[in-house]
């Protein structure tokens, strides 16, 4: 079985920009709230699931759904250069796919039984973005961050890489659901 954990952190190590690469690389493997008065702590990135009730529900999902969406990203953003007159920026593709959820490791909390979520009154689309905005990450990124939800969330994509992330990250989400799951498995046998 794949370490998703170690290929999030592998495409990590290919953003050539050293201090955003830094930066993606520190905030995986140490998640926490910038602002003191936020005591929620994060869970880990290898243990936490995608969410509570709609995908990649199962321990490790949210690194098995981030590392899917973030090579999804790459694979069609370098289709899309090769083939069509566009110009993308894959640092930041690759730092907003790897960091769009990163905020969903303080909305949950592991228990007895399973997962729980906190008490953490900010959506993790808002708590990701101002928390990425706090460590001074580049505007595209933070953008991406804010507007991957599309036209359900606080902004729309203004930007092809956040387009790009916003539909990759709902075609996972969609396959990542238990009922698509095992209807896509029923279809291919």
């Amino acid at each position: 079985m794949m370490d998703y954990y170690k290929g999030m952190l592998g495409l990590a190590e290919s953003i050539r920009n050293k201090d955003l690469r830094l930066k993606v690389i520190d905030i995986i493997k140490n998640p926490k709230l910038s602002n003191p008065k936020f005591a929620y702590k994060g869970i880990s990135m290898k243990d936490a699931p995608a969410s509570l009730g709609w995908h990649h529900v199962e321990e490790g999902g949210l690194a098995k759904h981030t590392y899917v969406v973030t090579k999804l990203c790459v694979d069609i953003g370098e289709l899309m250069m090769a083939n069509y007159e566009i110009e993308l920026n894959m640092d930041t593709l690759i730092a907003g796919a790897l960091l769009h959820d990163i905020a969903k490791l303080f909305d949950m909390e592991k228990n007895g039984k399973g997962f729980d979520q906190t008490s953490l009154s900010i959506d993790h689309i808002i708590m990701g973005s101002a928390e990425l905005y706090a460590r001074g990450f580049p505007e595209p990124v933070v953008h991406m961050i804010a507007s991957h939800f599309g036209d359900q969330g606080t902004t729309t994509p203004q930007v092809p890489e956040a387009v790009i992330l916003h539909h990759v990250d709902t075609l996972d989400a969609i396959i990542g659901t238990s009922k698509t799951h095992k209807l896509l498995q029923l279809l291919t046998q």
